[in-house]
């Protein structure tokens, strides 16, 4: 029993940390690099610990209820009938921006380090058809390659670190531009998401509040883990600007992080680690949320139209991402922007904060701070991401220092 257990526990961490790996690796050094090393380093820190204590807000009040008990549930009991709403509306967003988001990013990094960027369309649809059937497979088969490929994206890891060295320089890391802290903040919330999974775990796991967060910090150290040591060595290979081949530049460009850095080392050994890395972590990630969109959807379909039929539901999951992806096929980090900065920082860290508030009369003073303290940096980002999707940043000159030109 203790061993079945162990097993258990075991696939839901690396269940956890696959959620980490896709956008961290890929995008994060772009987008959160832009401020230097120390700055970056201080804010995975401070969106990881409040995603970690957002997801045990949530795990703890899904603990003891039914196994068809999920998020819209949980967002419905604790924000009343607004809630459902709230979290259909942030769900699409979230869902359906990962998806297209990975797409268009797996077929960033292989057309651009291979210079092969006009069949970018057919690696977009081979990719996506590969894991849109393995996503319908059935949970088996998911369960089973979603394990593997976990496993071989830490293995390939060491690879792709070791082989990543050539070029680091440790006064890089120096460098620093707090005014761009806020850039990176959205995709390092995307980051860290893995709070839809979480209703799988606690009934996984038996309800066991300890065990539940047991697996939920070690999967989420591991993905700190992985993420730092990347971000490590691509700001200290990489300059922000003034280089041609910089964050800056990456950035500019919608690339995914081992592209400039591949274009720096010339390295054949560091362009397949890269790609193959690539490929399994983006896969890891998109295994559980491809399966997430699917059921959401399955879910919308039947409430709405009494509608059961798998080929629609397919239809109506996939078609839109991958069709995105095609026409705007350097999409990646601005849907992650949107992902990050508005669907999830509006479900997973202003609403964990704000179901603690309600209840501030319990709490201590510090926590009362603590929580508004979360709520409100929530409230900033989203408002950040809204401003610099409309356009309506930069009529503010107060906000200009904020904004990358």
């Amino acid at each position: 029993m203790r061993i079945s257990f162990l097993s258990k526990s075991t696939f839901f961490t690396t269940l956890v940390a696959g959620n980490l790996l896709g956008v961290g690796v890929l995008a994060l050094p772009i987008k959160i690099g832009l401020s230097g090393f120390i700055p970056s380093i201080v804010v995975i820190l401070l969106i990881w610990l409040i995603m970690l204590l957002g997801g045990f807000i949530i795990a703890d009040r899904i603990i003891g209820k039914s196994k068809h008990y999920n998020l819209p549930s949980f967002f419905s009991d604790q924000l009343g009938p607004i809630g459902h709403y709230i979290s259909v509306i942030c769900n699409l967003i979230i869902l359906y921006g990962v998806i297209t988001a990975y797409i268009s990013g797996i077929a960033v990094v292989i057309t651009e380090l291979y210079h092969i960027t006009s069949y970018s369309p057919v690696i977009q649809l081979c990719y996506a058809a590969c894991m849109f059937a393995l996503v319908l497979g059935g949970v088996k088969i998911l369960r089973s390659a979603s394990f593997i490929i976990v496993s071989l994206v830490l293995l390939c890891f060491v690879v792709l670190i070791f082989s990543g060295m050539g070029h680091f320089s440790p006064h890089l890391l120096t460098k620093t531009h707090w005014s761009f802290f806020m850039i990176g903040m959205p995709v390092a919330i995307s980051a860290f998401h893995y709070q839809n999974i979480i209703p799988t775990v606690v009934h996984h796991l038996d309800h066991d509040r300890r065990m539940i967060r047991k697996v939920l910090l070690r999967g989420m150290l591991l993905g700190l883990l992985v993420n730092g040591i990347w971000l490590l060595i691509i700001l200290g290979s990489l300059p922000t600007d003034g280089a041609g081949i910089d964050i800056y530049h990456a950035y500019k460009l919608g690339e995914a992080a081992n592209v400039p850095l591949e274009h720096l080392l010339h390295s054949p050994l560091f362009k397949t680690s890269s790609v193959i890395f690539a490929l399994l972590a983006v896969s890891a990630s998109f295994l559980a949320n491809g399966r997430g969109l699917y059921d959401f959807v399955a879910d919308l379909c039947y409430s709405l139209f009494n509608c059961e039929h798998k080929a629609v539901i397919a239809s109506v999951a996939f078609m839109p991402p991958l069709l995105v992806a095609m026409v705007y096929p350097h999409i990646f980090l601005s849907a992650l922007d949107v992902v990050g900065g508005i669907g999830e920082v509006v479900l997973f860290v202003m609403v964990p904060a704000w179901i603690m508030l309600s209840k501030r009369q319990s709490l201590s003073r510090r926590k009362r701070v603590m929580y508004g303290a979360i709520f409100t940096l929530g409230l900033l980002v989203a408002l950040y991401v809204l401003l610099e999707k409309l356009g309506l940043a930069h009529q503010y000159a107060f906000l200009a220092p904020f904004f990358v030109h």
